[in-house]
């Protein structure tokens, strides 16, 4: 949330640390059976990934995203 275009300071660093508190919670689930836990890719955060509203992913950052999430899914057979 710390880069997120469209959020002004100082909500911007309240949310950040939020955001960072959920994330490291969730990280410690990642460490069960059967649970995997994907950090935010960096490439996400690029102004560019974003759409016209500087909040929600753009076409690009919808890619991204599918492309990161289809790497960690598990191969099905």
């Amino acid at each position: 949330m710390a880069r997120f275009p469209a959020l002004p300071r100082p909500l911007r660093d309240v949310l950040a640390a939020r955001s960072a508190a959920l994330d490291a919670a969730a990280a410690s689930l990642g460490r069960l059976p059967g649970v995997t836990h994907l950090p935010m890719d960096p490439a996400l955060l690029d102004p560019a990934a974003f759409a016209s509203d500087r909040f929600h992913p753009g076409p690009a950052g919808y890619a991204r995203w599918a492309k990161t999430l289809a790497g960690a899914l598990p191969v099905i057979s």
